[in-house]
């Protein structure tokens, strides 16, 4: 019983392995166009309070900084610079969303609004606090992100600006590409551990309840029978 209980748990592990459970992972560096913003960046300003209806991402992307002085600045590909306090305000989700539909591929900070900083990481938009940041990267170079390491890298200058890494989970979500996928790859991964277990000789961890209680009878009932025999005898 011992050597079949170890074969099953190492089955599992084995299975946890190939699904990266055990395995801290990194995403690969972002690269792009630095466009440098100021402090208090709010989520109304990133996208209009009237814009919040709309349910297609492209949409919400063209309409991003509708009306300010930074209409026009996100072309694509860009990795957003900002002071402190980017996307304090209101709660809304269409504000990172609308930044990520618009091709930003990364938000590098001073501070963050902590509602925004979690949505942006819940819709797989990457993000690092750096303070200091903006003295080290003016508008239009070239800078690459590496989330894993925590650092930025300006490529004109050759300068690497350290900020502060994710917690591990954040950086799982980040990585699945938002927190929905995340919850999706985990539900996935449970059930090939499950199916690992039953190829051991462990419980179908997927039967009903009444069926393993119907299993669990008979087997009791079988047990009753041989105690039974072998007293008579």
């Amino acid at each position: 019983m011992r050597w079949c209980v170890m074969g099953a748990r190492a089955r599992v592990g084995a299975i946890c392995a190939r699904a990266g459970m055990r395995r801290s992972r990194a995403p690969a560096p972002i690269v792009g166009r630095a466009v440098v913003l100021g402090d208090d960046v709010n989520t109304d300003i990133i996208i209009a309070g009237k814009h919040c209806r709309v349910s297609d991402p492209v949409e919400l992307g063209r309409r991003i900084f509708e009306g300010t002085e930074l209409e026009g600045r996100i072309k694509g590909g860009e990795v957003v610079i900002a002071g402190r306090n980017m996307g304090m305000g209101s709660s809304r989700e269409q504000a990172p969303l609308a930044l990520k539909a618009a091709g930003v591929r990364a938000v590098v900070a001073e501070s963050f609004g902590r509602i925004f900083f979690r949505n942006a990481i819940n819709i797989g938009l990457p993000v690092m606090r750096a303070p200091g940041l903006r003295k080290n990267v003016r508008e239009g170079q070239r800078v690459s992100l590496d989330v894993g390491r925590g650092a930025l890298k300006n490529l004109d200058t050759g300068e690497v600006i350290k900020g502060e890494l994710l917690p591990p989970i954040l950086m799982e979500i980040l990585i699945d590409g938002g927190l929905v996928p995340h919850i999706r790859k985990r539900i996935s991964t449970t059930k090939d551990v499950k199916r690992g277990a039953r190829g051991g000789g462990g419980p179908d961890l997927s039967s009903s309840l009444p069926q393993r209680r119907r299993r669990a009878g008979r087997r009791g009932a079988a047990d009753a029978r041989c105690a039974g025999a072998r007293k008579s005898a």
